[in-house]
């Protein structure tokens, strides 16, 4: 017969696809605040990256707050 996900499984997949979307987000808002001029767009995708940074659990925490490190850098 065919399998069924229990809810626990069902949530554990969704919290997955959510994380995976986030990490690329953080991989655009990163490359974005490296090429963007300085300025508007820049400072946006800074501060969605500190917010990311501040409410996402790891890695992606992590990831964010290393992208913002490398933008600070320069």
């Amino acid at each position: 017969g065919k399998m069924v996900c229990s809810f626990a499984c069902a949530e554990k997949i969704e919290e997955r696809a959510r994380l995976e979307e986030l990490r690329a987000k953080v991989a655009v808002l990163a490359n974005l605040a490296v090429r963007a001029p300085q300025g508007v767009e820049r400072t946006r995708a800074r501060e969605r990256l500190a917010e990311i940074a501040a409410y996402a659990t790891e890695p992606v925490r992590t990831q964010a707050l290393e992208a913002l490190r490398r933008i600070e850098g320069g």
